[in-house]
């Protein structure tokens, strides 16, 4: 991960993209790669991976990627399916920024789909949305986002075999639902 511009100037040889550009060239790549699926999995899976770098993120607010991940998991009627889990990956590692955090915030759908995630049969997916919904709590977006649904999910996780959802459910519970007794 890169701190600053200097840093990054000085990792980067004069005939390789610029950081902004090689984005741009991404982003057009998956617009335009339609018809291949395999081929925009992969162009998507390289958009995600420059989230989490703070140095991208005005980059791919400019670029509008936020809603290209809400449209991944939009779109996406298998819940369980890579677009979904790229999808909340991205925003997951984005949210880190509180610009970030008030765009999905603002959105008019995208903590409803969030929370959808939870309903996934995937692990990492799993963790991203219970991560997402961790780092968007605050006093005034609490209530939008530890609703009913949530709480009844919540101790399906708390019991899972796999010991990183378990935790981070638990983690979740005493931070942001501690009258829940797990």
């Amino acid at each position: 991960m890169f701190t600053d511009y200097k840093q990054l100037r000085r990792r980067t040889r004069p005939i390789d993209f610029n950081r902004a550009d090689y984005l741009q060239a991404l982003l057009n790549e998956y617009q335009d790669n339609t018809g291949n699926k395999d081929a925009r999995q992969q162009v998507l899976s390289n958009l995600v991976n420059f989230c989490y770098d703070p140095i991208n993120f005005e980059r791919i607010r400019e670029l509008k990627v936020l809603a290209l991940l809400i449209d991944c998991i939009e779109t996406d009627e298998s819940l369980n399916g890579n677009r979904v889990r790229l999808g909340i990956a991205g925003i997951c590692n984005l949210l880190a920024d509180p610009t970030n955090r008030e765009a999905i915030l603002i959105h008019h759908r995208a903590v409803s789909l969030i929370v959808r995630c939870l309903s996934c049969d995937r692990d990492d997916t799993i963790m991203s949305a219970l991560t997402s919904l961790s780092q968007l709590v605050t006093p005034k977006s609490k209530d939008r986002i530890v609703t009913g649904e949530l709480l009844r999910l919540l101790p399906r996780f708390t019991a899972s075999s796999n010991p990183r959802v378990k935790n981070l459910a638990k983690a979740f519970a005493m931070m942001h639902c501690p009258e829940l007794q797990i």
